[in-house]
């Protein structure tokens, strides 16, 4: 297993406690997820618009995030970037870096939307980590968990988006407000 970037570390470990706890139901979201999206809009006559923000708390926890989104006529899908680490690693002690790491964590998750320009909905996702590593620790590691729900308030214009939300974390049991600007493309 690569070692991770230290600002990556403890994101990980809750990451893989949660996904260790969850396996059984988490391990089926990644694939379903995709089916679950492209079932829901089957005609040309329903496709959405898509979006890039930018947003505090959004991933959850990350002071900045970049999400990109998919707007549909009732649902919406969204996957963050939170965070972007590297690190090196000396791992026998001799002073030469025997490792290099990188990671970066995220979350995707999936809205229930409601109106037409102003838009409540209900939202309910996970967190994601990925890391790989290159020399005496090479490797890749994926850890998914940290699942959340919540709900907000999104303003869709031409192009402007806008959204404010609270959403809750089911391993920490934080409540965390969520808000975030971006365009339509």
């Amino acid at each position: 297993m690569p070692p991770f970037p230290d600002c990556l570390k403890s994101r990980l470990v809750s990451l893989r406690g949660n996904a260790r706890a969850l396996a059984p139901s988490l391990a089926l979201v990644p694939a379903l997820m995709p089916a679950l999206f492209c079932a829901l809009w089957p005609s040309p006559a329903q496709a959405g618009d898509w979006g890039l923000t930018v947003a505090y708390n959004n991933p959850a926890g990350a002071n900045i995030g970049a999400n990109l989104m998919y707007l549909g006529q009732v649902f919406a899908f969204e996957v963050g970037v939170g965070g972007v680490g590297g690190d090196t690693d000396d791992g026998d002690g001799n002073g030469d870096k025997d490792t290099a790491s990188g990671g970066l964590w995220g979350d995707i998750d999936l809205k229930i939307l409601f109106g037409k320009t102003w838009r409540p909905y209900l939202e309910a996702g996970f967190g994601m980590a990925l890391g790989a590593g290159v020399g005496s620790g090479s490797g890749f590691q994926a850890g998914a968990g940290s699942p959340f729900a919540g709900g907000g308030l999104m303003y869709v214009g031409n192009p402007l988006l806008f959204y404010v939300a609270g959403d809750y974390k089911f391993q920490s049991k934080d409540v965390f407000p969520v808000v975030g600007v971006g365009v339509k493309f």
